[in-house]
């Protein structure tokens, strides 16, 4: 057998921590401890201020789009009223005129009324309904506007 040898080596140091040591990182920790509490502080401070502005910010845009939201209906009832106050109008007129028609169809079988005049009563009732239907036809346009407000009003 070969002749063993045994060589030295250096065993690692452990680090010697005095007393002193020990309470000045515990200090230093303190304080860290505590600088660390107060930027949390602060942080959460200027979260709160930020959050503050933004829910007035929010209440602000509310009350402005309900605002906005009340006076487009209200303009939109009125809208609403102008042609509902249209229709019942030309539903009268068209009512007025058709009472027309049967005076004139009643005048058809008086025997005091001159031909000539009989004569006429055809073109009266022509004339009579296409007033008629231009009134149906712009009682449709009213009922078209109701519900698609870009359609222009005719009075």
């Amino acid at each position: 057998m070969k002749d063993l040898t045994i060589s030295t080596s250096t065993l690692p140091s452990l680090a010697t921590f005095n007393s002193f040591d020990i309470i000045g990182n515990t200090i230093g920790r303190y304080f860290d401890y505590k600088q660390n509490t107060e930027l949390i502080k602060h942080e959460t401070k200027k979260l709160e201020k930020q959050t503050e502005v933004l829910l007035k910010k929010i209440d602000s845009e509310l009350e402005s789009f309900l605002a906005s939201n009340k006076s487009n209906f209200i303009k939109e009832m009125k809208r609403l009223d102008n042609i509902a106050q249209s229709l019942a109008s030309n539903t009268l007129d068209k009512a007025q005129r058709l009472e027309h028609i049967s005076e004139l169809v009643s005048m058809l079988s008086n025997q005091n009324i001159s031909i000539e005049i009989k004569q006429m009563i055809p073109e009266l009732i022509k004339q009579t309904n296409i007033e008629i239907n231009n009134s149906n036809e712009l009682s449709l346009k009213y009922i078209n506007n109701m519900y698609n407000p870009n359609v222009l009003e005719e009075k």
